[in-house]
């Protein structure tokens, strides 16, 4: 089964990546990775150890 993390709008000012549980074994697709927001996304995922998939 999958799991979907949901960000309230008015928490994403405090969140940050260190709030990102460890992610071990999982598999993340993050699409438009290449720049911006999935590349951001992409690079903090990997620092989890995961599979990150572009």
């Amino acid at each position: 089964m999958a799991n979907f993390f949901i960000i309230k709008w008015y928490d994403m000012e405090t969140w940050t990546s260190n709030e990102l549980k460890d992610q071990k074994g999982k598999i993340f697709l993050v699409t438009g990775a290449n720049t911006g927001l999935g590349y951001e996304t992409s690079l903090e995922l990997a620092k989890k150890i995961t599979n990150v998939v572009i």
